[in-house]
Protein backbone atom coordinates (compact mmCIF):
# COMPACT_ATOMS: atom_id res chain seq x y z
CA UNK A 1 0.00 0.00 0.00
CA UNK A 2 1.54 3.20 -0.75
CA UNK A 3 0.72 6.55 1.05
CA UNK A 4 -0.76 9.06 -0.71
CA UNK A 5 2.63 11.37 0.29
CA UNK A 6 4.77 8.95 -1.13
CA UNK A 7 2.53 9.06 -4.54
CA UNK A 8 3.00 12.84 -4.61
CA UNK A 9 7.23 12.60 -3.78
CA UNK A 10 6.55 13.82 -0.25
CA UNK A 11 8.95 12.68 2.46
CA UNK A 12 9.06 12.60 6.15
CA UNK A 13 10.51 15.93 6.44
CA UNK A 14 7.61 17.46 4.23
CA UNK A 15 9.67 18.13 1.32
CA UNK A 16 9.79 17.08 -1.92
CA UNK A 17 11.63 14.07 -2.71
CA UNK A 18 12.61 11.93 -5.88
CA UNK A 19 10.57 9.28 -7.13
CA UNK A 20 12.07 5.39 -7.48
CA UNK A 21 12.69 5.92 -11.03
CA UNK A 22 14.43 9.35 -10.31
CA UNK A 23 16.76 7.54 -7.26
CA UNK A 24 17.70 4.93 -10.08
CA UNK A 25 18.62 7.12 -12.25
CA UNK A 26 20.82 9.66 -9.95
CA UNK A 27 22.43 6.19 -8.19
CA UNK A 28 23.78 2.93 -8.48
CA UNK A 29 21.95 1.29 -6.62
CA UNK A 30 18.89 1.99 -4.53
CA UNK A 31 18.01 -0.45 -1.30
CA UNK A 32 14.57 0.29 0.25
CA UNK A 33 13.78 -1.84 3.80
CA UNK A 34 10.59 -1.39 5.09
CA UNK A 35 9.52 -3.46 8.37
CA UNK A 36 5.80 -3.01 9.61
CA UNK A 37 5.64 -3.08 13.43
CA UNK A 38 2.50 -4.02 15.17
CA UNK A 39 1.28 -2.81 18.22
CA UNK A 40 -1.88 -3.42 20.11
CA UNK A 41 -3.57 -1.55 22.92
CA UNK A 42 -3.40 -2.88 26.18
CA UNK A 43 -6.31 -0.78 27.56
CA UNK A 44 -8.92 -2.37 28.49
CA UNK A 45 -11.90 -0.68 26.53
CA UNK A 46 -14.81 -2.34 24.40
CA UNK A 47 -14.91 -3.03 20.95
CA UNK A 48 -17.94 -0.29 20.98
CA UNK A 49 -16.15 2.21 22.71
CA UNK A 50 -13.12 2.05 19.98
CA UNK A 51 -15.03 2.38 17.37
CA UNK A 52 -16.60 5.29 18.78
CA UNK A 53 -13.51 7.14 18.12
CA UNK A 54 -13.37 8.72 15.02
CA UNK A 55 -11.24 10.58 12.66
CA UNK A 56 -12.28 13.81 13.45
CA UNK A 57 -11.59 13.06 17.20
CA UNK A 58 -7.96 11.46 16.43
CA UNK A 59 -7.19 14.68 14.52
CA UNK A 60 -8.67 16.87 17.36
CA UNK A 61 -6.36 14.96 20.00
CA UNK A 62 -3.43 15.19 17.65
CA UNK A 63 -4.03 18.87 17.01
CA UNK A 64 -4.67 19.88 20.93
CA UNK A 65 -1.09 18.09 22.08
CA UNK A 66 0.47 19.85 19.47
CA UNK A 67 -0.90 23.05 20.85
CA UNK A 68 -0.10 21.96 24.48
CA UNK A 69 3.25 21.28 23.43
CA UNK A 70 3.84 24.23 21.96
CA UNK A 71 4.48 23.14 18.36
CA UNK A 72 1.15 23.64 16.37
CA UNK A 73 2.34 26.62 14.94
CA UNK A 74 6.05 24.99 14.09
CA UNK A 75 4.54 22.20 12.64
CA UNK A 76 3.51 22.93 9.02
CA UNK A 77 1.19 20.37 9.01
CA UNK A 78 -0.13 18.98 5.65
CA UNK A 79 -3.28 17.33 5.70
CA UNK A 80 -2.97 15.02 2.53
CA UNK A 81 -6.66 13.55 3.21
CA UNK A 82 -8.76 13.47 6.03
CA UNK A 83 -6.17 10.35 7.63
CA UNK A 84 -2.77 11.52 6.60
CA UNK A 85 -0.91 14.04 8.15
CA UNK A 86 2.51 14.89 6.40
CA UNK A 87 5.08 17.53 8.87
CA UNK A 88 8.39 18.57 8.69
CA UNK A 89 8.83 19.15 12.62
CA UNK A 90 7.32 16.97 14.98
CA UNK A 91 9.57 16.47 18.32
CA UNK A 92 9.62 12.79 20.21
CA UNK A 93 7.59 13.82 23.14
CA UNK A 94 4.90 15.35 21.45
CA UNK A 95 4.60 11.86 19.31
CA UNK A 96 5.10 9.45 22.46
CA UNK A 97 2.35 11.81 24.24
CA UNK A 98 -0.30 11.39 21.40
CA UNK A 99 0.36 8.07 21.11
CA UNK A 100 0.22 7.12 24.51
CA UNK A 101 -3.63 8.96 24.30
CA UNK A 102 -4.83 6.81 21.55
CA UNK A 103 -3.47 3.51 23.02
CA UNK A 104 -5.69 4.59 26.04
CA UNK A 105 -8.70 5.15 23.75
CA UNK A 106 -7.74 1.38 23.17
CA UNK A 107 -6.87 1.95 19.40
CA UNK A 108 -4.02 -0.69 18.07
CA UNK A 109 -0.48 1.47 16.45
CA UNK A 110 1.17 0.21 13.33
CA UNK A 111 4.62 1.77 12.89
CA UNK A 112 6.16 1.19 9.66
CA UNK A 113 10.39 2.15 9.57
CA UNK A 114 11.50 2.37 5.96
CA UNK A 115 15.05 2.16 5.64
CA UNK A 116 16.21 3.42 1.81
CA UNK A 117 20.16 2.65 0.81
CA UNK A 118 21.65 4.87 -1.92
CA UNK A 119 24.70 3.64 -3.60
CA UNK A 120 26.29 6.25 -5.98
Amino acid sequence: MELESEKQGINSNGNRSMSNAQQQKTSDMVISIEKKIDQSSAADVTEEEKRSIDVEQLKALFENILREKGELDKSNLNWIDDKTVVTDELSGIALHNFLLKVEQLGKNITFTKKTVIEIH
